[in-house]
């Protein structure tokens, strides 16, 4: 929208907000918990330092059993790119290997490997 591309910028909080209302529908569905449930947490040096601890006392606190399939976040950021590759390029081409990034980092923790491919 900044860049002066407002058509293009509706269109994408459109797809956005339409693919989150889209996965919504299918939760209470398919409730499903992550591996977080069924894997204990590693404890080791890297999980001691404060932003680990304040990222589990925050996971801890307000994650919600039975939304791990389909991962919303992980749709809404490939539906983001993909419209960004089909209306600023050089957008789209920032955002595809930080996509990548994202799916491969939420496996393990929150996902299977099944939850944020399927989206």
């Amino acid at each position: 929208m900044f860049s002066g591309r407002r058509d293009a910028a509706r269109r994408t909080i459109f797809a956005v907000i339409g693919d989150l209302l889209h996965l919504l529908r299918g939760v209470p569905l398919l409730p499903s918990g992550g591996p977080a449930l069924h894997v204990r947490s590693a404890h080791n040096a890297a999980t001691s330092v404060w932003p680990a601890r304040a990222t589990q006392w925050l996971l801890d606190l307000g994650d919600s059993w039975g939304a791990a399939f389909p991962s919303s976040h992980v749709a809404a950021a490939v539906v983001a790119a993909l419209c960004a590759l089909r209306y600023w390029r050089p957008l789209g081409l920032l955002l595809t290997p930080l996509d990548v990034g994202l799916v491969l980092s939420c496996v393990r923790a929150v996902h299977y490997a099944v939850d944020a491919v399927a989206v």
